[in-house]
């Protein structure tokens, strides 16, 4: 959530759990330069053309464990004359001043039963997304195939990589994110469950 403090200043309210505060533009960039280091702008730059309408520091939880390992099983599965398709839900909710869509926010939507869960009762929202990703389920388990008149959702192909977003205003993006997932590769080591082996993760 973006908020104007002055003409020349901006400010951006961030939420990590719990918390809350303020941040400027040159503690935004020091916070995620503090990863990526000399190749900060670099990637702030692929990411904000990625995300162009979300904040930079989700640069530091930008999924890595599911994103890139599902592209590169759609493309194998298409050179073998298979049908995969990808999304990505990237909804922020409107509560801690944006909070980005956690593990399984998406199934309430999946399942049609959105009005059954406090924090997906987004009035003028939930309803369109929900027809969006529970159309395209139903759809699937039909026909083999997500897309609907609705929305439109193409195959990966070993060349091309089309993905839905689905957001506030969902849509067909191709090979959207290549260019910030090249950018964070360079900087950080290929991700890898067995390294967090003893770490306090997410089941």
């Amino acid at each position: 959530m973006l908020f104007q403090k002055s003409k020349k200043q901006r400010g951006y309210l961030v939420s990590r759990s719990l918390f809350c505060y303020i941040i400027s533009d040159s503690e935004l960039r020091a916070t995620v330069e503090k990863v990526y280091g000399d190749h900060t702008d670099d990637v702030i730059t692929a990411f904000t053309k990625a995300y162009p309408e979300k904040n930079v520091l989700e640069l530091l939880s930008i999924d890595r464990a599911m994103r890139e390992a599902s592209v590169r099983v759609a493309k194998l599965f298409a050179q073998g004359s298979g049908k995969a398709y990808l999304y990505n839900f990237i909804f922020e909710f409107p509560f801690h001043h944006g909070k980005t869509a956690w593990r399984c926010a998406d199934i309430p939507f999946f399942f049609g039963n959105t009005e059954l869960v406090e924090s997906c009762g987004i009035p003028e929202v939930a309803e369109k997304l929900e027809d969006e990703i529970f159309g395209a389920l139903l759809h699937f388990a039909r026909t083999g195939e997500p897309g609907t008149e609705i929305l439109p959702w193409p195959a990966v192909t070993p060349e091309d990589v089309p993905t839905i977003t689905f957001d506030r205003e969902s849509r067909v993006r191709h090979n959207y994110d290549d260019e910030v997932s090249a950018e964070i590769n360079k900087v950080l080591p290929p991700f890898s469950f067995a390294d967090m082996t003893g770490e306090d993760i997410q089941h």
